[in-house]
């Protein structure tokens, strides 16, 4: 899987000023800047920039830790026809509508809406001492069926 391209505040402002003078489609827009972006991405960031200004514009640096009572609460949001995939994304701040729809389909499927902990388990592998008799031994059971 291909990791996003990292839009800078300043290329978003710019196409969004484009596009709040009016000159044409967000598509236009991207385009008369000569960038290829997701039209419907940066759509998605217009509306996010219109309702909570600049701070959602930044390049996303890790991953976004959501306790499972924001999920719960945004799946019955959505679930009782309280907004759209992109308004609630909007509405609670999530990055991705598409996150929203993994939640849904979890919560649909029976699954649980965790908290996701991001610290890697660690694993320690235990050094067993052995004797130099025993390497020894090792060493000619090893040389002796090749």
């Amino acid at each position: 899987m291909s990791k996003k391209r990292m839009i800078s505040e300043e290329v978003f402002l710019k196409i969004f000023k484009l596009y709040d003078q009016g000159y044409g489609s967000m598509k236009q827009c991207i385009r008369e800047l000569g960038y290829s972006f997701d039209r419907s991405y940066i759509f998605s960031k217009y509306h996010a920039y219109k309702k909570h200004v600049v701070g959602v514009l930044r390049p996303q640096k890790k991953y976004n830790r959501y306790p499972a009572s924001l999920k719960v609460n945004v799946v019955h949001d959505y679930l009782n026809s309280e907004g759209s995939l992109r308004d609630l994304a909007i509405k609670y701040q999530i990055k991705s509508f598409d996150t929203i729809r993994i939640w849904i389909n979890k919560y649909t499927n029976g699954e649980e809406l965790k908290t996701y902990n991001l610290k890697p388990e660690v694993y320690k592998m235990s050094k067993d001492k052995v004797t130099y008799e025993d390497r020894v031994k090792i060493t000619k059971e090893c040389i002796d069926n090749g």
